[in-house]
């Protein structure tokens, strides 16, 4: 569970993955329904995010997930339904609590010890409860150096955003940008480990975007031959051209990490050679 990846506090209840995962087997159909859309269009992009960052925070992977209360009909029904299954494990039920005036609310365990309760939080404090490594750090610039953090969930083909955090490059101290990188390493484990225990589908990757990414992705994408395996994998999500400097992201995912073959290697440039065009209009 998150409290013991991430923060090395053992002393949490443990999730009953066993238990539990026999009363799931219609998760998967169920959100299946409700998104049937998501690999093309963001309602049903959001609103499938939304679904897996509640199974995230049901499993304890995640202290907590901050969404839209455009949603909030939606997840409230999901969430009626694991607290039902899970009504006997009293350790282990979901709330939500609201925040008006930004127009959100968290989806969050309970009882849970770490999660910062104040109806009025700051932006570190959102961080906080988020598991993000560097909970404080908001850009003033779009041109102040940093790094992007994406949890995307990759089951599906398309990567779905899960997570997106920040860290400013200034201000980390020496080493912290490879504590931030295990920080995240971290994250992908335990998300993937409570998706295996409870015997569903769904699979994460973490992807980095550096300071200097929209730049390597266009020099890669320029040459004649693929990239290396290993490069493929780590920056598929980018060549989508999600996250990348532009008015808008692609809504169609193009290729996923099996994509990056010889014979199609031209059909991948040229799709990327539209969707840059399209980000530009």
């Amino acid at each position: 569970m998150a409290e013991a990846a991430l923060y090395n506090i053992h002393d949490e209840p443990p999730f009953p993955y066993d238990k539990v995962a026999d009363t799931l087997t219609w998760v998967a159909e169920y959100i299946a329904s409700l998104t049937p859309r998501r690999t093309r269009t963001y309602p049903d992009i959001e609103l499938y995010a939304l679904f897996i960052n509640t199974l995230l925070v049901f499993a304890r992977a995640r202290t907590s997930a901050f969404h839209d209360l455009l949603y909030l009909p939606q997840v409230t029904t999901f969430i009626v339904r694991l607290n039902d299954l899970a009504r006997d494990l009293g350790e282990h039920r979901q709330c939500l609590t609201t925040r008006i005036r930004a127009g959100n609310f968290f989806i969050v365990n309970e009882n849970n010890r770490r999660f910062i309760w104040l109806p009025q939080l700051t932006h570190r404090q959102v961080g906080i409860n988020l598991d993000f490594y560097a909970a404080g750090h908001l850009p003033e610039s779009p041109r102040t150096p940093r790094h992007l953090s994406i949890m995307a969930e990759v089951s599906t083909g398309r990567p779905h955003i899960i997570v997106v955090d920040e860290v400013i490059l200034e201000f980390l101290g020496e080493g912290e940008l490879e504590g931030w990188r295990d920080w995240n390493l971290r994250k992908e484990r335990v998300f993937n480990e409570s998706m295996t225990r409870l015997r569903l589908p769904y699979r994460f990757k973490w992807f980095c975007r550096s300071w200097t990414k929209a730049e390597e992705v266009a020099e890669v994408m320029a040459k004649e031959t693929p990239p290396s395996r290993e490069w493929w994998v780590e920056n598929y999500f980018f060549v989508n051209g999600l996250h990348l400097p532009g008015k808008k992201n692609c809504p169609l995912a193009f290729c996923d990490a099996e994509s990056q073959f010889e014979e199609k290697w031209s059909l991948v440039q040229g799709a990327y050679t539209w969707m840059m065009k399209y980000k530009r209009k």
